[in-house]
């Protein structure tokens, strides 16, 4: 067999055996865990849900000068960043709560889970990584509108 084939043989192996561990891992944290979810995946959940009623209040503060007289430049961009963040979120969590197990815990469905989780994770990462960035740029155009 030639070298290289080799090396890359051993390398698909490899590959296949940090899949594996990482379905069994995360499979094992699902199965132990009380409400059928990975503790980053539980944290990023509280988050959002909480970035959630954020918007809701932002959204409920900007009613009342929409009504009297309309929203002004800023607080448009206000709005509308509130509402991006809004669609974000509820998109992210609808994700979150695919990878979570429902109903009791059987270790061949947390390892179902684990492997949702798996193929899931680069989805919820940038989902995560856009909502931080538009959270950002709320909380910037809040501060300004402080100002």
């Amino acid at each position: 067999m030639d070298p290289i084939t080799a090396i890359g043989i051993a390398g698909s192996i490899i590959q296949f055996v940090d899949f594996g561990l990482k379905v069994v891992s995360k499979g094992n944290h699902i199965y132990r865990s009380g409400d059928g979810s990975l503790s980053e995946d539980h944290d990023l959940e509280v988050l959002t849900k909480d970035l959630v009623l954020f918007n809701a209040r932002v959204q409920c503060a900007l009613r009342p000068a929409e009504l009297a007289v309309g929203l002004s430049q800023t607080d448009q961009a206000l709005k509308d960043l509130s509402a991006t963040s809004k669609e974000l979120a509820e998109k992210l969590l609808e994700r979150l709560n695919m990878v979570k197990a429902q109903g009791r815990f059987r270790r061949w469905k947390s390892f179902r889970q684990a492997l949702k989780s798996v193929w899931s994770k680069t989805q919820i990462d940038e989902m995560a990584r856009r909502l931080s960035l538009v959270k950002e740029q709320l909380q910037l155009r809040i501060l300004v509108s402080l100002r």
